[in-house]
Parts: C-alpha cells; sequence; structure tokens
C-alpha cells in the first residue's frame, strides 16, 4: 500500500475514530460500580456481523470489540477468559459486545464461562455469502474443505476445529476432487452454520439467531430473530431452526437451497 492509499484510508476513518472516543468519554458519566452485561456475536463470515456491530455501536451504553481489536483478540481469535472478563470490568460501559466470529465453534464453551452473556448468531443466505467469501479469499475456503474431508483437521486451526461427524459426512459425501471456489465457499457456509444445531444454540435460551437480511430491509438487531424481547435480547416464542444448507450435487455444481 503506497502513501497516497494510507492517507486516504486515515482521513476515512478519522470521524470514526473521533466519534469512538468521543462516546467512550460519555461513556464515563455511568460510572463502573454496576452490573455489565456481555455479549457475542457469532456466524460465518461474511454474514453481516460487520454491519450487526455497527448497528449495535449504535447505543450509548455499548462498548464494541471486532476480531480485530488488539487488546480482546489474537490473531482474530477471542484472548482468555481473563482478559475478556478484564476489559468488560475496566469499561464503564453496560453493555460489552464482542464479535468471536473465529471462535463460533465454541460457542457453547463461552456461554458457560460466561453465565450471563446473551449470544447473537447471525446467518445469511448461502448463495451472497459464497459470492463475497470466494471473491475475498479464493481457494482458501476450498482447501478447508478438501482439509476436513481427507481428515486433515489440525491444518487449519479454528476453520476445522470441532467439525461433528454428522458434518464430515455430509462434506465427504458432496465433494469432489474439482470442486470450484465458490462451490468450496458454499460448503464452507454449510460447515460454519452446522454449529449453531451441532452446538444446540437453536434451543438456547440466551442466543437470538439474527437474520442478515431483515437487518438490510430495516429491522432492528433486537427483533431481526423474529422473536418477542426479554432480557435485553429479542427471545423466540419456540426453537429456531439451524440454516438449511445448500444442496451440492455429484457432478455439475452446487444448486440452491
Amino acid at each position: 500500500m503506497n502513501l497516497a492509499d494510507r492517507v486516504k484510508g486515515w482521513r476515512e476513518a478519522a470521524p470514526r475514530f473521533l466519534e469512538r472516543q468521543a462516546k467512550s468519554a460519555s461513556q464515563v458519566r455511568f460510572g463502573w460500580d454496576h452490573p455489565k452485561r456481555t455479549s457475542f456475536v457469532f456466524g460465518c463470515q461474511r454474514s453481516g456481523t460487520k454491519m450487526l456491530m455497527r448497528i449495535l455501536d449504535n447505543s450509548p451504553e455499548t462498548r464494541i470489540y471486532h476480531e480485530n481489536h488488539a487488546s480482546a483478540f489474537r490473531d482474530f481469535q477471542l484472548r482468555s477468559d481473563a482478559v475478556i472478563r478484564a476489559l468488560a470490568a475496566s469499561s464503564p460501559a453496560p453493555a460489552q459486545v464482542f464479535k468471536p466470529i473465529c471462535d463460533s465453534q465454541r460457542a457453547d464453551e463461552l456461554l458457560a464461562a460466561f453465565p450471563h452473556a446473551r449470544g447473537l448468531w447471525t446467518y445469511r443466505h448461502c448463495d451472497d455469502v459464497a459470492n463475497s467469501a470466494w471473491q475475498k479469499w479464493g481457494a482458501h475456503q476450498r482447501e478447508v474443505i478438501t482439509a476436513v474431508v481427507t481428515g486433515d483437521l489440525a491444518r487449519w486451526g479454528w476453520r476445522t476445529a470441532r467439525v461433528a461427524p454428522r458434518v464430515v459426512d455430509d462434506l465427504r459425501r458432496v465433494w469432489r476432487a474439482d470442486l470450484s471456489d465458490h462451490e468450496g465457499a458454499l460448503l464452507f457456509w454449510y460447515l460454519r452454520n452446522s454449529f449453531y444445531g451441532e452446538l444446540s444454540l437453536n434451543t438456547h435460551p440466551r442466543v437470538l439467531l439474527v437474520k442478515y437480511e431483515r437487518l438490510v430491509q430495516g429491522g432492528r438487531a433486537a427483533d431481526a430473530g423474529g422473536g418477542r424481547r426479554r432480557g435485553g435480547l429479542a427471545r423466540r416464542s419456540g426453537p429456531a431452526r439451524a440454516p438449511r444448507p445448500p444442496r451440492v450435487t455429484l457432478r455439475g455444481g452446487v444448486q440452491r437451497g
């Protein structure tokens, strides 16, 4: 990146940086001696989690931690539970929101470690996610899927961690040696969103399923899951179904689900 591009980036980021500093300063009025609410945003990459975080950041009560925030994350994964608790304690903001999408495969562990925390699982139609993902990362997600179906589960770290045997079997049934990058991105969408059901988050009382398309259409983060509000998040009237995987043929490519 040349100097002109860096300057342009700094200029574009400056207004948002100043807004964040002003917001942090204004939160001092809340003080520190009050209960803190912690929330986690989970989901598959390219599913609109950044947009959801921006919506949540509009609240004067929130402190937002994206996955590139060095204090809360290392290599896009959450730091230790002790560090997360220390960050929450050091901020006067009543609500702390973290976006550990690279830790979505251990959402159940995080919710157990933080018994009062809430979770938001964001999902988006598989075609849109795959189109965005393969344009950004090319063959990478296809390579991850190939590693999963060949049993190389240690190679890609969080990307291949805790994959359920049933999901591995599903991927093996549709995998081909000539899988395209786009098809690989579709299958990665399925792999990541499978954790919503495999970890029983669809019946977890502190987890809300958020549909990206509803946010785009003007829905709020609080009601994008179609539930009734309770305890700071919308509560479903019953278990939400996990996002349906795309149909992938053995020959001829990927069909829409």
